[in-house]
């Protein structure tokens, strides 16, 4: 399946005063090179123990306070990946579309030469359970982020163009398939809809960022 790339563009200013923006949502399926059911398997047995850990905040996306998101902070995906033979897979992955992001926006030649941090969580949701409008950063450092559809019935996320979302804005609705990886910058408003199903929904979230925080769950793209 090809990358599929969405871009939310201005039109050429006209005035000082008009927005100048260019926000590319970029999209890559790997179901065929990594084994969704083994790592929905793996995060649903492990469930428990990440619920163990203390609370850090849900993000505000709106998910209750009895959820793996609500640990956002206090572990890293990642830390599992000599439990489950598909993480570095997910990884390696992550690496590649990043690559093919940079190039897509800026040019065959783009080359980011700083070294990138990953801070990654798994979303479970249950039925009734719906993740609202929320963006990941708007610091100076902002960077990319990202979500991996682990599991999924009938579902979709919703992103929002940053400068134009209010009302009826500019927005693009994915539809999500397990192993579809997405990229976008982290001040990108997104939203899913409601999940009505009794299996879970599950996702694996992301933010990349250039600089390391002591003392944090962040390890090494």
């Amino acid at each position: 399946m090809k990358p599929n790339t969405i871009l939310f563009e201005s039109d050429p200013p006209q005035t000082p005063y008009a927005p100048d923006y260019k926000y590319l949502i970029y999209e890559t399926y790997h179901g065929d090179t990594i084994d969704t059911t083994k790592i929905a398997e793996f995060f649903l047995a492990k469930e428990e123990e990440i619920l163990s850990l203390p609370e850090s905040d849900a993000g505000e996306t709106g998910l209750p306070t009895k959820s793996t998101t609500n640990r956002h902070r206090n572990y890293n995906v990642f830390q599992y990946e000599d439990e489950c033979s598909e993480l570095p897979k997910l990884r390696r992955a992550i690496r590649r579309t990043h690559k093919q992001y940079g190039k897509e926006l800026f040019g065959s030649f783009y080359k980011y030469d700083k070294r990138l941090y990953i801070r990654c969580w798994v979303n479970i949701m249950r039925k009734g359970h719906k993740i609202m409008p929320h963006i990941h950063s708007t610091h100076p450092h902002t960077y990319l982020g990202g979500h991996f559809t682990v599991a999924c019935n009938d579902s979709a996320t919703i992103y929002l163009n940053p400068i134009n979302q209010l009302h009826n804005g500019e927005r693009y609705q994915s539809h999500n398939v397990p192993g579809k990886l997405t990229l976008y910058p982290n001040n990108v408003p997104h939203e899913t809809t409601k999940h009505k199903f009794e299996e879970p929904r599950i996702t694996i979230a992301f933010d990349l960022t250039p600089i390391s925080d002591p003392g944090s769950t962040l390890v090494p793209l």
